[in-house]
Parts: C-alpha cells; structure tokens; sequence
C-alpha cells in the first residue's frame, strides 16, 4: 500500500511539468508584430523627378545622364521656379534641355561648359538669364530669347563659340557689355530702337531688324 502512494505522488509531478512546457507557446505571438511594420516600409516609390534636386522651388542639382532632359513643372508637389548656379553645369551628355513655363530665371553658371548641348528651349515666363548662364556652350549654335525676358547678365552666352544667331525681344532691357563676349560669329536679331538693337550698335556687333 505504501508504494502505490509514493507513485501517485510521483505521476503527479510530471503532470504540472507539462503545464510549464505549454507556456511558451504563447510567447512567439509577439514575433508576428515586426513582420507588419517591416512591410510598411518596403515600398519606396521612384520617378524621373529623382534626377532633380529641389530647395524651395529651386533646381539645385541635375544627376542624370540623359541626353535630352525636359525639365518638369514640378517636383514632387513643389514647383519649379528657378534653375539654380552650376545646377547642370560640366554635364558631359545633355545635348537638348526643354525648360518649363513656370521658370522665371536662370540662375548663375546653370548650364556652364555644357558643351555638347546644341538646342535650348526657353519659355515665356523666364524673367532672367543669369551671370554665365550658358558660358562655354560651344555647341549652342542658335538662341530664341522670349518675350517677357527682361534682363541678359554679365558673360550670360560668352564664349559660345558657336553661336551664330540669337533673337532678343524689345522686352528685354538690360544686356551686359560682355554677354556675349568671344561669339565672334554672332548675329542679333531684334526690333529697331530695342535694348538689343542699341547693345548690337555699341559693341560692333551684327544685327538683323526683325
């Protein structure tokens, strides 16, 4: 009889054992938690605007390598106002940049030495072409300056070497003596009596009435 007691009590110990054995199972619930915040971030989203630089509608750096660039309205939900200094500047690829209708200036050296870009698109809204702009774009050929521009600064298409025509508006009213300093070929094309007319007659340089 006294050995039968001394087994109950000893099948007895193992049971509340098995008990304890079951508690961790609930502990690898909480591994499931960092599974969900892992995958909110895994979608990070990219676009051509990645190429773009922007500070307070500023372009301030080009990254691509393209040939051919359009430069957008907007970055993100921020709008392109201004290309920033040296924001393109030495890039070796660029040949055509296309500049959006919400750019009222071109800041300094923003296209310097680009020398393998040969068409310009400006638009109406631009306001200002800044200090060196496009100095040293020997394959710029021809310029069309539009309407509303109202300011060419200092050695702004100096040393296009290529440049053979630029057609500058009556809007225009200020142009730096040396804007156009070593385009030894250059024609300006503008309206008589104009800012430009009066630069062109001043410097000794070519001029056609339009």
């Amino acid at each position: 009889m006294q050995k039968t007691t001394k087994n109950q009590q000893t099948t007895a110990v193992p049971s509340t054992a098995k008990l304890t054995t079951q508690a961790p199972t609930t502990k690898p619930a909480t591994t499931t938690k960092p599974a969900t915040t892992v995958q909110t971030t895994v979608p990070p989203t990219t676009g051509p605007e990645n190429v773009f630089s922007l500070s307070g509608g500023v372009i301030s750096r080009y990254t691509g390598s393209d040939s051919s660039v359009s430069i957008p309205s907007k970055v993100g939900s921020d709008t392109v106002t201004a290309i920033g200094a040296n924001a393109f500047a030495s890039n070796p690829n660029i040949k055509s940049v296309a500049i959006p209708s919400t750019v009222t200036q071109i800041g300094q050296e923003a296209f310097a030495d680009c020398t393998r870009l040969s068409s310009v698109s400006l638009p109406s809204s631009l306001e200002h072409i800044g200090i060196g702009s496009f100095y040293g774009c020997t394959a710029l050929s021809s310029v069309s300056v539009p309407s509303g521009t109202k300011t060419i600064s200092d050695e702004a298409f100096a040393e296009c070497s290529s440049l053979k025509s630029i057609a500058i508006p009556s809007s225009v009213t200020s142009i730096a003596d040396d804007a156009f300093y070593g385009c030894d070929s250059l024609t300006i094309k503008c309206s008589e009596g104009s800012a430009a007319h009066e630069f062109a007659l001043a410097n000794g340089i070519d001029f056609t009435l339009i």
